[in-house]
């Protein structure tokens, strides 16, 4: 997003298509503000792997692994939203191209609190083991995406405004609860959206056009606890930067 550098490829120009090792490096050179916080989010996932790894040495088996992938899930739309802020994206239609993929992906952060479902008494290894294993992993995917969606608010407050800003962020976040409902209770994944788009959108038409309970209730209620999850993640960082991203 800024424009530092030494000449050698860091350019005072935004790079369009940001190649990985530029983003690597933009981070390591401290031109990306939330180094700290993407740091503990590296120690938050290494954390969550240790303790599945302890799973896997005391049971013998492999039964979690999906929470791996699940993480790695979570983890596409915090990078999409670090290469927009480190790179500051003007283009409109390579914006709009990213934040349609960013909001794809962005319901797999929290999707992981529904992996509680997986929890019960196994004989393979101890019921706290497991409760912390996806404990770990939820609390990991949650912060990625408040974190992801922290940036990608600044983001929008510099192009339209602080109102806009916040409403578009509640919006977002009740969006991202509609969306964990299609993922645990309809088992649609992300990429359904390219591989069986009419299925996928039918579905999500008859859900909006004919909710029943459960449908808004849980968007409701996860929504909400999003909503707060949010406010007491970045609400206080957000108004100590008092939005520092400029344009």
């Amino acid at each position: 997003m800024f424009g530092r550098g030494d000449g050698v490829f860091l350019s005072t120009e935004p790079s369009p298509l940001p190649s990985s090792f530029q983003l690597i490096t933009k981070i390591m050179l401290k031109e990306y503000p939330y180094k700290s916080q993407g740091l503990v989010l590296i120690l938050s996932t290494l954390l969550s792997i240790g303790i599945y790894l302890v799973r896997v040495e005391h049971a013998n088996q492999f039964y979690f692994a999906f929470l791996i992938w699940n993480l790695f899930l979570a983890w596409i739309p915090y990078v999409i939203s670090t290469a927009i802020v480190v790179f500051k994206v003007q283009k409109r239609w390579i914006m709009w191209a990213a934040f349609c993929l960013w909001l794809l992906f962005l319901p797999n952060s929290p999707y992981i609190i529904t992996d509680y479902f997986h929890l019960k008494p196994r004989s393979a290894a101890p019921f706290w083991l497991d409760l912390t294993l996806i404990s770990s992993f939820a609390w990991t995917g949650l912060l990625l995406g408040l974190a992801s969606l922290q940036q990608m608010q600044e983001y929008m407050f510099h192009r339209m405004g602080k109102a806009v800003s916040w409403l578009g962020t509640l919006a977002l976040l009740f969006l991202c609860s509609f969306g964990v409902y299609l993922g645990r209770f309809e088992r649609w994944n992300s990429w359904d959206l390219m591989t069986r788009p009419d299925a996928l959108l039918q579905n999500i038409a008859e859900l909006i056009l004919h909710p029943d309970k459960h449908t808004l209730g849980f968007t409701l209620a996860f929504g909400a606890f999003l909503v707060v999850a949010y406010l007491a993640f970045a609400l206080r960082e957000l108004k100590a930067n008092k939005y520092q991203y400029t344009s």
